[in-house]
């Protein structure tokens, strides 16, 4: 009688044992499904990816399975491989939030009347970037679209000017801005052949490279 209930009791044991991995791999499995969803949805079904979704579950994923997790892993330093599951995990997400290399780079020149008169007189499409350092639209712009190589290929044939207008209280950043009639930042405005604004190409906003190279196209 006894031999049978050590026997029940090694049992329930494994079957507890068993129980506690599969509860703990399927969390791990979740956030790492999660993960992927995050990575592959934007390609799919957008035209970028959404910026610190994926490092953001991975980072959510790290602190629960790492240092949250309640499950009790019937094993020696349990509580370590859980720390080294997250540690993990966190390590990849501050890699995932470092953006890459730019894949190319615009041929920008700085905003003036000269640059806009040769690229009139030669018959060249012009693009114009306003910007201002502390925009974060802006940067997202130049690291979304204008370092994308499809892009700059696109861009070939126009002649591409930056104009800065960090300093709103400068005379010259409030003729510019009262000139094209910028309200807020960022503002991209498209210059055909023959040196007349595409109004209806103009961008107001971010949007991905793709939407960008169709714009180019229609100047074009």
């Amino acid at each position: 009688m006894s031999r049978r209930a050590e026997c029940v009791n090694v049992s329930a044991m494994q079957q507890q044992s068993a129980q506690a991995w599969k509860q703990f791999a399927s969390k791990v499995a979740g956030w790492l499904l999660a993960a992927g969803l995050a990575w592959l949805y934007p390609w799919v079904f957008l035209d970028e990816p959404i910026d610190y979704l994926l490092p953001g579950i991975l980072l959510a994923a790290g602190l629960h399975l790492g240092f949250l997790e309640p499950t009790r892993l019937p094993m020696a330093r349990a509580g370590l491989l859980k720390k080294g599951i997250g540690a993990v995990l966190i390590a990849a997400s501050v890699w995932s939030a470092i953006p890459g290399p730019p894949e190319a780079q615009m041929p920008w020149r700085p905003y003036s009347e000269e640059a806009l008169a040769e690229a009139r007189a030669a018959g060249k499409p012009v693009l114009i970037d306003f910007y201002a350092a502390w925009c974060p639209l802006c940067r997202g712009l130049e690291r979304k679209v204008f370092s994308r190589k499809k892009v700059v290929e696109a861009a070939q044939g126009f002649v591409a000017v930056k104009a800065d207008l960090t300093d709103t209280h400068s005379p010259r950043a409030q003729r510019l801005a009262e000139q094209y009639q910028i309200e807020q930042l960022p503002v991209v405005v498209f210059l055909g052949h023959d040196g007349k604004e595409r109004l209806e190409l103009r961008l107001l906003s971010c949007e991905g490279p793709d939407q960008f190279v169709r714009r180019l196209h229609e100047v074009k």
